[in-house]
């Protein structure tokens, strides 16, 4: 082995159907219920000689020098006959840009041990990993979604609504350069949410394309609108979308506000890359990030164990 991870990669153990995973694929987190149908049964489990940490946010696993630390996770095991689809959801789930799949020798809840793929991170050496205490990690540890998104919401709630002057002012910039910066973490929420759920796959958007690459961000936030979870977040959205906005990278067209997560996306790529005037940008990028605020807090209350206290910031708003 070296820093990086094991030295011989997989064989076949992708065809074997068992595999040990750590983030969010694990039972109970976000991305299980793309491969909860694939699951004949699973196990909690334990990785020796290892240690967790995170990269760009996401969860990884690096060989602990001590030897004394471990990694929890689960051992899932496909259905008969599903072994290649597993690896293959598991695979477009993880993405082939972050990770590569390697077979580790893995202790189940009995104390056997057990070969099994998982992912490690490649060129793991990149990007400034930070190992954590932790020997388990979860959705809800995410920091961005814990401490960001209720500072992001009472930042975007106590924005001032309506400015009223030249956009060359310095009075402008001041109220306009926060609810931009407000609006524009708001949406490293979302990604975030997007890395840790994966909503296109196993959408009907997905298995009708099979893209060979990985899926858009306008493919995803249309899944989710599509899905129970989006529909049902969006009930508590009082600022909504009320006029079209336009994409110009492909010729002039319009984004609905029948369609608030592609609409909001696109604010944010129009704003972002100057597309529109900056006086108009204020009560456009402001109204955007109230709907979009309101529309997250619903969506992780309602999604992610351990984060179901969110729900209180929309009490407290007069939201519901």
């Amino acid at each position: 082995m070296d820093a990086n991870g094991p030295e011989d990669p997989l064989k076949h153990s992708k065809s074997a159907g068992v595999w040990f995973v750590y983030g969010s694929l694990k039972p109970s987190e976000l991305g299980f219920r793309q491969i909860e149908h694939l699951i004949d049964h699973h196990e909690s489990a334990q990785l020796k000689g290892y240690r967790l940490l995170v990269r760009d946010g996401l969860p990884a696993i690096g060989i602990d020098q001590s030897k004394t630390k471990m990694v929890d996770g689960h051992l899932l095991y496909a259905k008969l006959g599903e072994e290649s689809q597993l690896a293959s959801v598991i695979d477009a789930f993880e993405l082939p840009g972050n990770y590569e799949v390697h077979s580790a020798e893995v202790s189940n809840s009995s104390g056997i041990s057990i070969q099994a793929a998982t992912n490690f991170l490649k060129y793991a050496k990149n990007g400034n990993p930070e190992f954590i205490e932790s020997s388990s990690w979860s959705v809800c540890d995410d920091a961005y979604f814990r401490h960001g998104l209720p500072t992001l919401f009472h930042a975007a709630q106590n924005s001032i609504a309506g400015f009223h002057g030249h956009g060359n002012s310095p009075d402008f910039w001041k109220d306009y350069l926060p609810i931009m910066g407000t609006f524009l973490n708001l949406w490293t929420v979302m990604e975030r949410y997007v890395a840790f759920s994966q909503p296109c796959i196993n959408s009907d958007i997905y298995e009708k394309n099979r893209p060979e690459k990985p899926s858009t961000m306008q493919e995803h936030l249309k899944a989710l609108e599509q899905s129970n979870a989006g529909k049902k977040a969006l009930v508590s959205v009082i600022h909504r979308p009320n006029r079209p906005v336009f994409r110009t990278d492909i010729g002039r067209r319009s984004i609905s506000p029948n369609n608030p997560l592609r609409y909001w996306y696109q604010v944010r790529n129009n704003s972002a890359h100057r597309g529109k005037s900056v006086f108009k940008d204020y009560d456009l990028v402001r109204h955007s990030a109230l709907g979009l605020s309101e529309f997250l807090v619903t969506l992780l209350s309602q999604e992610v164990n351990g984060l179901e206290h969110l729900k209180k910031l929309l009490d407290v708003n007069g939201i519901k």
